[in-house]
């Protein structure tokens, strides 16, 4: 749901002229959805990927959008003569009875690690409830990557500017709690310091819980400092069409993710590095493993201080 509805259409501008995703999921599109199909599209935003289920030949298509985006996607099937075959659910799509069930599901939730807009929890739902046993998805795949990175403007930023007093006074226990909070940053080829490689694949297709898991074993390439772990995803939205904000970013609606070390650790080439990742949610993440035999564990649940206040 977007907070600052104020914002809503800039972001979606966003989204439309991304034209790598865009034209990406138009071309799978076209090549999935044949023309007695019946179309879910979750997580709709503006509509586009329903209309352009419309324009591939789809009997029928049904759009669910909980924000108030909906409302405007209404207009715009109307408005480009999709809307005798598009039919607009404004809620949440764990609340959405549908009159058919769908043969083709479309979802565009993907966060800047994948599973942060917890695709897998409206997905498995969807294919329980809303999908014919056969329904073909866009995306079928998602698959988490990453490497060991060396980014000293961004740590400086977001984990370091914490222990220098600001105004006399001292705010450095809030560093920890930084050091454990996914950062989102603009991820540049020459900041790797370790060859990418893929954590874990999901396919939607047969996943049947939200929980991933994974992890990879890096050998470092060049002597550096490394500040933490640069994630991004890759999605298989056709057989042969991948869609990643991985870097050099070409999805300017994406960034990659920062996996933050509470102490940056100097590395040296030829030094191994080893983690496991897992989250329960696509929400919290828990980042472990050794750098040069030297243990690290942290986890976004200590990324805040726990709530006080009364229930």
């Amino acid at each position: 749901m977007y907070h600052d509805e104020a914002q809503t259409l800039a972001m979606h501008r966003g989204l439309l002229q991304d034209a790598v995703r865009t034209e990406a999921f138009a071309e799978a599109i076209a090549r999935t959805v044949r023309p007695d199909d019946v179309v879910l599209d979750l997580g709709s935003g503006s509509g586009v990927m329903a209309m352009l289920a419309c324009r591939a030949g789809a009997r029928r298509v049904f759009a669910i959008e909980q924000a108030h985006i909906a409302d405007v996607a209404a207009m715009l099937v109307r408005a480009n003569d999709c809307g005798e075959r598009v039919e607009i659910f404004h809620q949440r799509s764990y609340d959405v009875e549908l009159p058919e069930r769908a043969t083709v599901l479309i979802t565009e939730t993907l966060g800047n690690i994948a599973f942060d807009e917890q695709i897998l929890q409206s997905v498995i739902d969807a294919r329980k409830r809303l999908l014919t046993p056969d329904a073909r998805l866009i995306p079928g795949r998602m698959a988490i990557a990453g490497a060991p990175v060396e980014v000293p403007a961004d740590y400086a930023r977001e984990i370091d500017s914490w222990s220098r007093p600001l105004h006399g006074l001292d705010f450095s226990l809030l560093r920890t709690l930084a050091a454990n909070q996914r950062r989102v940053i603009d991820l540049a080829e020459t900041a790797l310091l370790a060859p990418a490689m893929q954590f874990l694949e999901v396919d939607l297709a047969t996943v049947d819980s939200p929980a991933v898991s994974g992890g990879a074993r890096f050998t470092i390439a060049r002597d550096g400092v490394m500040h933490g772990f640069g994630v991004w995803f890759s999605a298989t939205l056709a057989e042969g069409l991948l869609l990643t904000n991985g870097p050099p970013l070409r999805t300017p609606c994406w960034r990659q993710a920062l996996l933050p070390l509470e102490n940056a650790v100097a590395v040296a080439r030829d030094d191994e590095v080893r983690l496991e990742i897992n989250s329960t949610d696509g929400v919290d993440w828990r980042w472990k493993g050794t750098i040069a035999g030297k243990a690290f564990d942290q986890t976004t649940m200590f990324g805040f201080a726990p709530c006080r206040a009364p229930a």
